[in-house]
């Protein structure tokens, strides 16, 4: 069987949608080659290779360098790849705009589902997007979701959104994580001199401008901050001395990096996640690499704090939840390196594999009764 995979996002950016798309359908492939087909088709504004090596056959089209533009003309050829690709099931990571995609699947008839990695009105509003932008990005979610013969979510959170919406199937696939990050060993705990590492993008909801307040306020502990985005500049200059910053590393690279930290950092808005349950890519590479955790008590978080891998900071005060977080390291350190080993393998992007493929073979063998 042949199936077309389609993502809106640069695979040359070491952020979460390419890692998704990577590591997801990697581990399709090396599972069921024999069975399907995989081809993936990915923009390209930066011309930067694939952060890390596809496994499958994968289309990297170039469009401009322009922020909605490269959407649209993104979204149109790939509604000429869907026309024109034969007797094949279509999978789409649920974008910003797919206009074009949406009437190519429309008028093909030909069976396909949706990620949804998050439900476009709250993005839109995290983003500070215009009020005609957010009509329009929730209408084409609707109609996809209604349309598709399987949404795959992230979270129940949004499987209920789905459902309630009406589409015709759901199933929840939760971010995962690289078995390599599985075999980072944990570095010797010196607490004289904590390591907290933060690996991100610098977006509007994941905390990373409230660290610099809390790097002056425990001048002992040495942030590392890793990776880059529009705001690192503007948060980086109000940063005290014990901020490192790394700028962008190659996602091949992050081990390095874990490996040589002591905790993770992300402090996740409220707002934003009050009525989205979380599934962060984050925090599990965190789980991973054998790192305790530090971040906001937001509906997914729950098995941070119920298998005593980290603490959830609850109220304003994130100074005196960090601080208690701090003395508790010994104990988070040992409760995660035994959990990674466990529990925490479910985790792992061929687990997300396995439930993505018996969801869709489920679809294709009612499609053809």
């Amino acid at each position: 069987m042949k199936i077309l995979t389609i993502s809106s996002n640069d695979q040359g950016l070491s952020w979460g949608p390419a890692v998704h798309f990577l590591e997801l359908w990697n581990a399709f492939s090396t599972l069921f080659e024999k069975r399907y087909r995989i081809t993936g088709l990915v923009p390209s504004w930066t011309g930067k290779p694939c952060i890390k090596p596809a496994k499958f056959a994968l289309r990297r089209i170039q469009v401009p360098n322009i922020a909605l533009f490269r959407q649209i003309v993104f979204d149109m050829i790939a509604s000429l790849y869907i026309l024109m690709s034969g007797r094949t099931f279509i999978y789409v990571r649920l974008s910003s705009f797919h206009l074009f995609v949406l009437l190519a699947l429309a008028v093909s008839g030909k069976p396909f589902c949706i990620e949804l990695n998050g439900l476009s009105l709250y993005d839109a509003q995290s983003s500070g997007k215009s009020a005609w932008f957010k009509t329009w990005t929730r209408k084409q979610e609707r109609w996809l979701v209604r349309k598709t013969r399987l949404a795959l979510a992230v979270s129940k959170s949004i499987a209920d959104y789905a459902e309630n919406i009406g589409t015709q199937r759901v199933q929840v696939v939760p971010n995962s994580v690289s078995p390599d990050f599985y075999t980072i060993a944990q570095r010797q705990y010196e607490n004289e001199r904590t390591r907290v590492i933060y690996v991100g993008t610098y977006t509007s909801w994941d905390g990373s401008e409230l660290i610099p307040e809390l790097a002056r306020r425990f001048p002992e502990v040495e942030f590392i901050m890793v990776g880059d985005g529009n705001r690192r500049k503007s948060i980086q200059e109000c940063s005290p001395v014990n901020m490192t910053y790394t700028g962008t590393v190659p996602y091949s690279r992050l081990p390095d990096y874990y490996e040589k930290a002591d905790a993770g950092i992300v402090l996740y808005e409220h707002e934003r996640h009050r009525s989205v349950q979380l599934s962060s890519m984050k925090v599990l590479e965190y789980m991973a690499a054998g790192l305790p955790i530090f971040s906001t008590n937001v509906p997914g978080q729950e098995f941070i704090e119920i298998h005593g891998i980290g603490r959830l900071a609850r109220n304003d005060n994130i100074s005196e939840e960090f601080r208690q977080f701090l003395a508790e390291i010994p104990r988070y350190r040992n409760n995660v390196n035994e959990y990674r080993k466990t529990i925490g393998k479910a985790y792992s992007w061929l687990e997300a594999a396995r439930i993505t493929e018996r969801a869709i073979r489920e679809v294709l063998a009612k499609t053809a009764q």
